[in-house]
């Protein structure tokens, strides 16, 4: 496949570059071809990935207790950290999980949903980047203070600043997750009775082999939208923001 790739990657660059008409008509029936034989090997393998994938989410679901969380799980991957702010720390192995496992089912190709909905579903992917903005600033500030870049003086004031920066952030973050606590709870009733904001709830959600493995593959989407709707549900309890500041 990396050949393939390799090879579209070439002739797209000739195709672009070469003013002459016959070598234009030959570079373009040859990357036809090859996007061709690589739609054919992709669809080949997604069949197969489906159903792994299937299997391999019943497995793990077996595989949890109720007690784990994902925190617990995700702790039990990346280690403890005892160097750093562990209350920003355990918020970023959220935020990080939640983009590398959920963020992408916010699609068209893997969410199919009314246009209001639609509206909405790809407006997360853009907040998503402002709260990890914030989360990046935040741990590199804390990071300059940790490592005495300020002067003595300078220090006391910006570490009170960082202070007010770090609750700004965690009730960015909260909000954040309500909203998609509130998106997901609207599909998940919808598809409970007509189905009509979710057009595809019994869809199986997958991968390309690009993409590698995710944690929702094999999932249909209904029970994708279950799984965020736990793992925002967990996150929300672990900000623990009084309603009074996320509204002010």
């Amino acid at each position: 496949m990396k050949k393939i790739e390799d090879a579209i990657r070439h002739y797209s660059v000739i195709l672009k570059t070469t003013v002459d008409p016959g070598q234009q008509r030959r570079v373009g029936n040859k990357l036809r071809e090859l996007k061709t034989y690589r739609e054919k090997i992709l669809s080949m393998f997604d069949i197969q990935e489906k159903e792994e994938g299937r299997q391999r989410s019943i497995s793990n679901s077996l595989s949890k207790t109720e007690e784990e969380s994902f925190l617990q799980r995700l702790i039990a991957v990346k280690g403890e950290k005892t160097d750093i702010d562990i209350e920003v720390y355990y918020l970023t192995l959220y935020m990080d999980f939640f983009y590398a496992e959920f963020l992408s089912i916010f699609s068209e190709r893997k969410m199919k949903l009314d246009f209001k909905y639609s509206m909405d579903r790809d407006n997360f992917h853009q907040k998503f980047l402002t709260v990890k903005r914030r989360l990046d600033d935040y741990v590199q500030e804390a990071d300059r203070i940790r490592e005495g870049v300020y002067a003595k003086e300078v220090e006391i004031d910006m570490r009170r600043r960082n202070i007010k920066i770090k609750r700004n952030l965690f009730i960015e973050a909260y909000r954040y997750f309500k909203n998609i606590q509130s998106f997901t709870t609207d599909l998940l009733t919808d598809l409970k009775s007509d189905g009509l904001k979710c057009l595809n709830g019994d869809d199986i959600i997958s991968f390309e082999l690009i993409e590698e493995k995710r944690y929702l593959e094999g999932f249909i989407v209904k029970e994708g939208l279950d799984e965020l709707d736990r793992f925002t549900e967990e996150v929300l309890d672990y900000l623990n923001i009084p309603e009074i500041e996320v509204q002010g």
